[in-house]
């Protein structure tokens, strides 16, 4: 059973939550939908991270997994959205970070949807 809340201190990046989901804000083009599983303190993130309002090409988008002290545990280029990701980590992630470099570039905003 998934225990902790994944939390989010970021302004164009998504915060994932593993104990419900953040609502979209008005404006939203990027959204997650996905699940997360844990097994034997591995994680899994398998779903779709999407550009929902042709606002991109959002390109070079990557996902980021900390610990609760922001160490970074893991790092994956997704490429260009939209993305099917199926992403492993060899702990349970305290924050998860969706990024790009067209994010900041164009305003966009990112929340998770599941």
């Amino acid at each position: 059973m998934i225990r902790r809340l994944i939390q989010a201190v970021v302004v164009a990046g998504l915060v994932v939550s593993l104990s419900g989901c953040l609502t979209p804000g008005p404006g939203t083009p990027i959204k997650y939908g996905g699940d997360f599983e844990t097994t034997d303190g591995q994680f899994q993130m398998n779903g779709t991270i999407a550009d929902t309002t042709a606002s991109g090409p959002f390109e070079d988008v990557r996902v980021y997994f900390y610990t609760e002290n922001k160490v970074l545990i893991k790092s994956t280029n997704v490429g260009t959205l939209p993305a099917n990701v199926s992403l492993t980590a060899s702990q349970i992630p305290y924050y998860i970070i969706i990024d790009s470099p067209d994010f900041w570039k164009k305003g966009a905003t990112v929340h998770s949807i599941h």
